[in-house]
């Protein structure tokens, strides 16, 4: 993918990029089919999978804490059209457009912005108001 197509970025010079796995139960609720997930969207890592999913604020279970940014479009449908578990591609840091970085709806919460800006991955985001 162009480096030109990360519209969530402020910065085309400084981010870093990693592979993850996202859980075949992700779902985007913005998106049709839900099983589609729009890059930018904000992933959070469930601690007894190590997969990933959308972040969410009361999730409980790992994924309460937005750890990563998707990088891509993603489909978790298999050419049979049954969800499976796919890899794909994200950032763990690197300047950001907050109106870019989506989360279980909408736009990301404050404290997904928290997350992401502490270094809550070992690797921190810097958020500005775009």
């Amino acid at each position: 993918q162009e480096t030109s197509a990360r519209d969530y970025f402020v910065s085309r010079f400084w981010y870093h990029l990693i592979t993850v796995t996202l859980d075949s139960s992700t779902r985007d609720a913005t998106m049709n089919p839900t099983t589609k997930l729009k890059k930018g969207k904000a992933l959070g890592r469930v601690t007894a999978t190590g997969r990933w999913m959308q972040y969410d604020d009361t999730g409980g279970d790992g994924r309460e804490t937005a750890r990563a940014i998707l990088d891509e479009e993603v489909n978790l449908l298999d050419s049979n059209g049954a969800a499976q578990n796919t890899e794909a591609v994200a950032s763990i840091c690197g300047y950001v457009k907050s109106s870019k970085v989506f989360g279980p709806s909408s736009a990301i919460d404050s404290a997904g912005i928290t997350d992401l800006t502490t270094g809550a991955n070992g690797c921190l985001f810097i958020v500005r108001q775009y």
